[in-house]
């Protein structure tokens, strides 16, 4: 009894807790978690307009379109070296997008795209960011709405290297952002205080300090630093997901409906130059059920036509995306020291389960069903395989692959507390 009293104590904390939202036109630009892709990893930081185009004539294709993938994000290197213009405006690269951004735009709207962008929201500085917005809020999230996009990516590297106060900074671009003529989703990136120094990146300066204004400002905010480098590297990306993976869980109370936690990018299977890929398919299968389970915004990161036919069927599996697309909005949270995960989903008695396995030989896993607060018998639903399993009680136990996560929806009675 006394285990559940505390599982079911943990769920009722959680429910009353209460974060600031954004005001409600913000909420609606992404009631839950958005999907896409981004340029940054997949091409190496310098994108093209042609790259671009054809990578989203392979999301239209693919499937991954369908299943929920719809911006892509420009990332950095896309402005000119000079940046802008005489009359101040920001300027495309014209050799790298010569027929323009709202060309750009139209061409992913017509195919059913949404379009992202970036900048940074510090002032800019030659030799530390690509371009700045700082002194230029109002002027560039207007031109940005005028050529056609849908969401801006925030960094943060020039306003660190200028000392600025990243709250106050991303307020104020917020402010403006909140009043485009055109709604943009807003992501804020990398939020590390001025006087970092180096070494690893101190979590007071990232996920418990942007979780305590962001979700009032904008529609996601990253909760560490990336999670991978920008050209790929042999043997650090499963450690480095499994760290953004645990910095991202320190306050799952800042999610809710149209504000999120984001522990960055997907990276499912990006090649390494001497063959192989970053993460293996069992890796990558992780880093999308953790995701999900978080309710973290899905934004894949590889170059998806690079993807073998088995990484894209899961990235498209419909009954893993539910999960972080459920309308409740709740990010998952691990049940004390175990490698349990569990998150509350829409419709009474209702959990997404997710049984991880950190170590390098496979192992089994035990749910508990009281710990998540749920009474037997409970039917049991495999998510990677899409099928049923035989309905259990007090627990079940799955052998899970080195690396691996198996995902689980279970379905019992809703246990609740007694009155006192």
């Amino acid at each position: 009894m006394h285990a559940v009293r505390v599982a079911l104590s943990v769920l009722l904390v959680l429910a009353t807790v209460v974060v600031p939202a954004p005001d409600v036109p913000a909420r609606h630009l992404a009631p839950t978690p958005y999907l896409g892709w981004n340029t940054y990893f997949a091409l190496g930081g310098d994108p093209t307009e042609a790259e671009v185009r054809s990578i989203a004539d392979h999301l239209a294709t693919s499937g991954l379109r369908d299943a929920g993938y719809r911006i892509i994000w420009v990332d950095g290197n896309w402005a000119a070296p000079t940046p802008r213009g005489k009359d101040g405006e920001l300027v495309a690269d014209p050799a790298r997008f010569p027929s323009g951004m709202p060309a750009l735009t139209r061409y992913l709207h017509e195919r059913g795209f949404e379009a992202g962008i970036y900048t940074d929201a510090g002032p800019y500085l030659e030799g530390h960011c690509g371009l700045g917005s700082d002194g230029h809020y109002r002027d560039d999230v207007r031109q940005f709405a005028a050529w056609g996009f849908d969401a801006l990516k925030a960094d943060w590297l020039c306003g660190r290297a200028a000392g600025l106060d990243p709250e106050t900074s991303f307020r104020r671009l917020a402010a403006q952002v909140s009043a485009s003529p055109r709604p943009m989703i807003l992501n804020i990136c990398n939020p590390v205080t001025s006087d970092w120094g180096g070494g690893p990146y101190p979590l007071s300066s990232l996920s418990t300090w942007t979780y305590t204004y962001a979700p009032q400002v904008a529609q996601s905010w990253r909760t560490y630093t990336d999670v991978a480098m920008i050209d790929p590297q042999p043997d650090t990306e499963w450690p480095a997901m499994l760290r953004n993976l645990d910095a991202n869980a320190a306050h799952p109370s800042a999610t809710g409906p149209g504000h999120y936690n984001d522990p960055d990018y997907l990276l499912p299977m990006r090649p390494l130059p001497t063959g192989g890929t970053e993460l293996t398919f069992e890796e990558s299968r992780t880093q999308l059920a953790m995701w999900s389970i978080m309710a973290a915004p899905l934004i894949i990161g590889s170059d998806p036509r690079t993807l073998p036919t088995e990484m894209t069927a899961a990235l498209t599996n419909p009954e893993i995306l539910a999960v972080d697309q459920d309308p409740l909005a709740r990010q998952g949270e691990q049940i004390g020291t175990s490698e349990v995960w569990f998150k509350p989903l829409t419709g009474t008695g209702t959990r997404a389960v997710a049984l991880l396995n950190r170590t390098d030989t496979a192992h089994p896993i035990t749910v508990t069903f009281t710990a998540i607060a749920l009474a037997g018998p409970i039917h049991i639903r495999n998510l990677w395989t899409r099928t049923n399993e035989p309905t259990a009680t007090g627990s079940y136990t799955v052998t899970v692959p080195a690396h691996g996560t198996a995902m689980l929806r279970l379905t019992g009675t809703e246990l609740t507390l007694p009155s006192y």
